[in-house]
């Protein structure tokens, strides 16, 4: 009897990227893409393909040896270089100091922008003229266009590889990266239902975002059969001519009176985190008991506007920063591909409980 074995052990076959491809449910050329940094590959996607690759213990091929890969992955960009325009009042001290949404964004594109190796320039354009010469001028692949006012953009934009982002520009017709506003104002509608509330009320100031929101929020409430007004003011949002504050004389005139005689328990959807603080100091001064018998929520997530309040209000997310990298993303997208339609691109936001926080 032959006493040694029989068996071999049998060889194992290396994981490659057709495994990992069908592992994560998408093709091949998506995995090469994560593999190969490519920018074409949403966030969450991304993270989501390279888990995968680290728990199967893939390991790529060289730099040197992969077979067809490019030199340079975006022949098509000359400069390796984006310009951020601020369009309109205000310049990056005022959004350093007095909006932190803003500078979420702007550290969303500084992120994605150094994943790439990509160089960023700033500029400012006050005036539709001063805009028209800036992207007339050239000098960068592409531009990221931040409207930090209400004023409409010139259509001038559509003329060139422009992506805003951030506010609300449904006349235009180029790349739009923006928050989901009618979306928001549906998930505050909710949580107040959620909470009972018998009667609420959108307190914020005039620009089209804002509208957006308490539209949504209004007839969310009225399908529930539930009062809701609305009191819009741009003089709301400004305590002062160089300070981002909201005004509270204005607050305690408009919202107060409506407040006091309404059935309770009342909700309040402050479509923007400037207006909280301050309706806060007034409820409260007013003898209401928030998180009781007046419920709160609030819209952008900027914390050093809501770290301070106690309780804690229920807050909508708009996902600043990720908007800045969609932004950066679909600028690549758009100098890929020149001719494609224009695309707009709203990001879904997210209500974070009080109790979350």
């Amino acid at each position: 009897m032959n006493t040694k074995s029989s068996s071999k052990k049998k060889s194992v076959r290396p994981i490659i990227m057709a495994d990992i491809a069908a592992r994560a449910g998408v093709a091949v050329s998506t995995v090469s893409r994560v593999i190969n940094r490519s920018p074409l590959v949403a966030p969450a996607k991304r993270k989501e393909i390279e888990a995968i690759i680290a728990s199967m213990g893939y390991e790529p091929s060289p730099l040197e040896k992969r077979k067809g890969i490019r030199k340079d992955p975006w022949p098509w960009i000359k400069h390796r270089m984006f310009k951020v325009v601020l369009y309109g009042q205000y310049d990056v001290f005022w959004i350093t100091n007095y909006a932190p949404i803003y500078s979420y964004a702007l550290h969303g594109i500084e992120v994605s922008l150094g994943d790439h190796q990509f160089r960023r320039l700033m500029d400012r354009a006050e005036t539709p003229e001063a805009l028209k010469t800036l992207l007339a001028r050239g000098g960068t692949d592409g531009f990221l266009l931040l409207n930090t006012g209400h004023d409409p953009l010139p259509e001038v934009v559509n003329d060139y590889p422009v992506v805003t982002f951030m506010g609300a520009h449904d006349h235009l017709s180029c790349d739009r990266v923006m928050p989901d506003a009618e979306q928001a104002g549906t998930l505050a509608a909710e949580y107040l239902i959620s909470k009972g509330c018998k009667y609420c009320v959108a307190v914020g100031g005039g620009g089209a975002i804002y509208r957006k929101r308490t539209r949504a929020f209004r007839e969310t409430l009225a399908a529930a059969g539930i009062e809701a007004v609305e009191i819009l003011d741009g003089s709301i949002e400004r305590g002062g001519a160089n300070m981002h504050q909201a005004n509270r004389k204005t607050v305690s005139s408009r919202v107060r009176p409506l407040l006091t005689k309404a059935a309770r328990p009342i909700g309040i959807f402050s479509v923007a985190d400037i207006v909280t603080p301050v309706l806060y100091a007034e409820m409260n001064e007013a003898g209401f008991k928030i998180g009781k018998n007046l419920h709160v929520v609030s819209c952008n997530n900027e914390r050093p506007y809501l770290d301070p309040l106690h309780p804690e209000p229920a807050v909508i997310d708009i996902q600043a920063e990720y908007i800045g990298r969609r932004a950066v993303h679909q600028l690549l997208r758009r100098l890929e591909k020149p001719d494609a339609p224009h695309e707009k691109i709203l990001i879904e936001p997210k209500l974070i409980h009080p109790d979350t926080h």
